[in-house]
């Protein structure tokens, strides 16, 4: 029997929150939310990501990160798609504009990915903390499915994804898998399929098909379909090891 290996995830150290620091209450992040210029599709992607990037280094009770995540995705999903417009079908390589536009996008992707490992994280480090079974898969799952789209937008432009990328992605789901979440169902209404459920492995295994579909060789509106096609695929898919008798 193999023994599991722990598997630390690099997230950033956090400070504590001093007077006068951003108020994280999922109240004040609401009336915060609903106050921002999104008509301004710059500005407002700009002070998402820093919102989002002095959250993720600043010590927070688990509960208030992951309230203050869970409000912010809608946000990200209409700002990811507004700033697509700006990439998506230009000539290639990319100019200067588009290439920071893509640049931007996937930071933003990226920050929304390491607050969730930053979750994952806490709840290893202080079990004590009481993080359910519930919301570590589903830090989980959506850790994965932000990497996920890390991978897509850069896809979408034909360049390749920064390095961590996969590597990210792979110890998410083992940790999933030693910690017998990967198949835990977590609600997600940002899902195009009618259950609107996923599961971390179910997450993991959708982009390992679209990557094994070879995306670099698609049009660009066909990695997208694809992508969302391969949702309902990913559930019935099963992962199985390189010498098991159904492989290859």
């Amino acid at each position: 029997m193999k023994q599991s290996i722990y598997i630390h995830l690099t997230v950033p150290e956090r400070e504590p929150m001093g007077p006068g620091s951003f108020d994280y209450r999922p109240r004040s992040i609401e009336d915060w939310l609903q106050n921002l210029p999104v008509a301004n599709l710059g500005l407002t992607s700009r002070t998402i990501y820093e919102s989002l990037h002095s959250c993720n280094r600043a010590e927070l009770p688990p509960s208030m990160r992951l309230h203050y995540l869970e409000q912010l995705r809608e946000i990200v999903r209409y700002i990811g798609a507004g700033l697509r417009k700006h990439y998506l079908g230009r000539g290639l390589p990319l100019r200067a504009k588009p290439r920071r536009i893509v640049t931007l996008a996937v930071r933003l992707l990226q920050e929304m990915a390491l607050g969730y490992e930053v979750l994952v994280e806490t709840a290893r480090e202080h079990q004590s903390l009481r993080f359910s079974r519930r919301h570590f898969a589903c830090a989980l799952d959506r850790a994965m499915r932000y990497r996920a789209r890390v991978l897509l937008e850069n896809w979408l432009v034909y360049q390749a994804a920064p390095a961590d990328t996969w590597r990210r992605l792979h110890d998410l789901f083992a940790i999933a898998e030693q910690t017998g979440l990967s198949e835990q169902r977590v609600a997600d209404s940002l899902l195009v399929g009618a259950h609107k459920r996923s599961t971390p492995g179910q997450t993991y295994r959708q982009v390992l098909l679209l990557a094994a579909a070879a995306p670099q060789r698609m049009h660009h509106s066909d990695i997208v379909d694809a992508y969302r096609l391969l949702e309902h695929w990913a559930a019935a898919a099963r992962l199985v090891e390189a010498d098991h008798p159904t492989a290859g």
